[in-house]
């Protein structure tokens, strides 16, 4: 007997196995990579610079201060979960690939950071990051690492989708570069 629902979901594993080369496997962590964030007197309401120079010992690898501001240097690396691996193939019509959630993460670290300086973010939090120019958007949790002095950023990947009204739940942060 034909069962329409087996067909479909035997083809979508037998399309998956064609492409699984373009998208690595759960479990798999891109970086360390490391960037610094400036963190300006100006471009910031007083109490708020006052704050994230504070927590910068917390949060910033090294934290280099000037007149002007200071810059937090950051190591960071993401990680994918079975669930995100499996929404990377979630439209028939385009796979999801690696580079573009890796570039995501990149564009976003910036905000990530400074939103992490001032309180508004927290370990274990979630946010949502949606790239303007597309309709790519992806979820993360933020976990903060440290061991032996070092301070490290590991951002689990919970899902990605590419659409235009992406709505995520309820208390997750939004950022969109």
């Amino acid at each position: 007997m034909y069962n329409q629902k087996t067909s479909k979901k035997e083809i979508r594993n037998k399309i998956r196995k064609i492409i699984n080369e373009f998208v690595s496997p759960p479990g798999t962590t891109f970086g360390p990579y490391e960037d610094k964030v400036e963190i300006s007197k100006k471009k910031m309401k007083p109490q708020y610079f006052s704050i994230a120079l504070s927590r910068a010992g917390k949060f910033c690898s090294d934290s280099e201060i000037t007149d002007s501001g200071f810059n937090c240097n950051i190591e960071y690396e993401i990680t994918k979960t079975p669930h995100s691996v499996e929404r990377q193939y979630r439209h028939s019509e385009i796979t999801i690939e690696d580079e573009d959630i890796q570039s995501l993460i990149d564009k976003s670290i910036d905000k990530v950071t400074k939103f992490l300086l001032t309180n508004i973010l927290k370990n274990g939090d979630y946010i949502h990051v949606k790239d303007k120019f597309s309709n790519l958007n992806a979820i993360f949790s933020v976990e903060i690492i440290k061991s032996n002095g070092d301070i490290r950023y590991k951002f689990p990947l919970i899902t990605v989708i590419n659409k235009e009204k992406f709505i995520p739940y309820t208390g997750t942060k939004t950022i969109e570069v």
